[in-house]
């Protein structure tokens, strides 16, 4: 009796070794070619700019920059700012991030003594919070 249990145990462990050695190679082979296919992007996480934040115009003058935005003499366009007397006009473009997507809007922004006094939208109307979209880190190809 001892010996039937053992044996069927042995049989069971072959069996279940021998389907997952197949299960392995066939994904293996269904997956080698496409590697890479798709590329890869790391981004950084998204920037937050808020009144009160500790910020001079030229530390957001480089962070737009950096993710691509242009210096223009109008911020009609997303991805582009202007620049007048300490305030800064960013029409920031619309990006997906965790909580759903944010639109593309024109925003100003007042800094006074290295920090951001206001933030406000188009319409005038007070924001508590401008999030930029994230920087793209690099990718993997």
């Amino acid at each position: 009796m001892r010996n039937t249990g053992l044996g069927l145990i042995a049989v069971v462990l072959g069996v279940g070794g021998y389907v997952l050695y197949r299960l392995d190679t066939n994904l293996r082979s269904s997956f080698e070619g496409r590697r890479w296919s798709v590329p890869a992007h790391v981004y950084s996480r998204s920037s937050a700019l808020y009144p009160g934040l500790r910020a001079t115009v030229q530390d957001i003058e480089s962070r737009l920059r950096r993710l691509g935005y242009r210096s223009v003499a109008v911020a009609d366009r997303p991805g582009t700012w202007a620049r007048s007397n300490g305030k800064l006009t960013v029409h920031v473009r619309g990006f997906y991030k965790v909580s759903g997507y944010q639109s593309p809007e024109r925003v100003r922004l007042i800094v006074v003594d290295d920090r951001i006094a206001s933030l406000d939208d188009h319409d005038g109307r007070s924001l508590s919070m401008l999030e930029l979209e994230p920087q793209l880190i690099g990718s993997i190809l």
